[in-house]
């Protein structure tokens, strides 16, 4: 991914109280990520860029955007493991790392999750799905 890809999925996450913004976040599975931690699957902290509707069901898709599977509307970071965990599933995945404040680290989990509707609606709309 480009800088510009990894910043737009940066800007889509939660911040953390307590933390600063410009460097900590929380992915969509709650996983507290660092900002220079990208692709650092070595780092706690590491994070990806994730395709929401995966590359690998692209076959699936009937409409392609100038920008293909790359659009962003299609790109949010998450913690590697999560990303990794989530693997080619949608719009229903599981977690594999969640943030636990009480003891600053994060710990496993395995919590199911689902793309929201609206995301949902518009990767349809753009791909035809």
């Amino acid at each position: 991914m480009n800088s510009e890809q990894r910043n737009l999925a940066w800007g889509k996450l939660r911040s953390v109280p307590g933390k600063h913004p410009f460097f900590w976040r929380t992915d969509p599975c709650g996983a507290l990520i660092f900002r220079f931690s990208y692709g650092n699957r070595k780092s706690q902290w590491g994070w990806e860029v994730d395709h929401v509707y995966p590359i690998s069901l692209q076959d699936n898709i009937t409409e392609r955007p100038v920008d293909g599977i790359h659009n962003k509307h299609n790109l949010r970071a998450m913690h590697w493991r999560n990303n990794k965990s989530k693997d080619n599933y949608y719009p229903s995945y599981d977690s594999a790392v969640t943030y636990d404040s009480q003891k600053g680290i994060n710990v496993k989990s395995n919590k199911r999750f689902y793309v929201n509707k609206l995301t949902q609606a518009i990767l349809k709309s753009k791909f035809g799905l």
